[in-house]
């Protein structure tokens, strides 16, 4: 058999569940496996055989990578509309263009037949109803065991506190199935432990970003809304008094230790005040001049010849 030029992560290998999948990008970061870095060649695609797992850097979600990371995935194959279950995309390779999308009707019935690709690796029963992906079938009505079914699955890695976004990418068949061997059958992986919180399915992680920026803006219109707190009421000279039941600051009764009146200024409203004159307070005290003598004398001998009044 002549040696194969493909460059994929590893080869001959079947990815059964999410955990599996992110051990294998685990062990990609970790630098144990190849990281796919640029696209494939035409002969590479033409070369992609069941088992073959791809893990590729998306370098439009991630700016800062350097250059060795991929925008998209492409392999040169036409593919029907993909179908998720258990995290993964699935998607099946149509065999012409007017095939049915990956879609297969059983002839005798006319009605779409709906067939779980992972019940093959999981040895479960195999679910029904309308969001069960659909495996082509051959013209019979029976499951095409050779028709290459394309798995895909995204992961945020976390490192140093710093998100990016990888994909893996995986091929298969039902018949190649039960030759492939786990993911903890690769010796770089036996041993290696996945930092669960590190990777998250990608859905999971845009989910936990919504909700913090939703709860960030709900935090940040509530105090908003209350506003800035109001200044303090002003106080009084003598000091301030707060009556017990009652939410106002009056002044202070007088006592023995008070000042006396008139020896603190009482001062003038603005709304009374002249501008450029002085306040009363700063006034100097009038001194009127003395009368004269006779004039004195005048005004008591008035008075004193004056009749009294009357009481009314």
């Amino acid at each position: 058999m002549a040696a194969r030029s493909m460059r994929s992560t590893c080869s001959g290998t079947k990815v059964a569940t999410p955990d599996e999948a992110k051990l294998v990008v685990h062990g990609v970061v970790c630098g144990y496996l190849p990281k796919i870095e640029w696209r494939l060649s035409a002969e590479e695609r033409r070369d992609i055989r069941p088992g073959d797992v791809f893990v590729w850097e998306d370098h439009a979600a991630n700016a800062d990578t350097g250059g060795t990371s991929l925008e998209r995935w492409t392999d040169g194959r036409h593919w029907g509309p993909s179908r998720m279950r258990d995290e993964f995309l699935f998607y099946y390779e149509r065999e012409s263009e007017s095939d049915d999308l990956g879609y297969s009707r059983d002839p005798g019935t006319a009605r779409m037949i709906s067939v779980d690709p992972t019940r093959y690796m999981r040895d479960q029963p195999q679910p029904t109803g309308p969001r069960a992906p659909s495996l082509p079938l051959n013209a019979n009505g029976a499951l095409n065991p050779n028709r290459l079914i394309k798995q895909a699955y995204s992961v945020i890695v976390i490192r140093n506190g710093v998100p990016s976004k990888w994909h893996l990418t995986t091929y298969f068949t039902k018949a190649s199935l039960p030759m492939l061997h786990s993911v903890r059958d690769i010796p770089a992986l036996r041993n290696l432990r996945l930092p669960e919180a590190n990777y998250i399915f990608f859905k999971a992680y845009k989910a936990q970003v919504a909700a913090r920026a939703a709860q960030s803006s709900h935090s940040a219109a509530a105090a908003a809304s209350f506003g800035s707190p109001s200044p303090p009421p002003p106080t009084s000279p003598y000091g301030p008094r707060v009556l017990p039941g009652i939410n106002a600051v009056l002044p202070a009764a007088r006592t023995s230790r008070s000042p006396p009146l008139g020896s603190v200024p009482v001062p003038i409203p603005v709304r009374y005040a002249t501008p450029g004159l002085p306040s009363p307070t700063e006034l100097s005290p009038i001194c009127y001049p003395h009368r004269n003598p006779e004039d004195q004398r005048a005004i008591q001998a008035f008075q004193r010849f004056s009749p009294p009044r009357k009481s009314p």
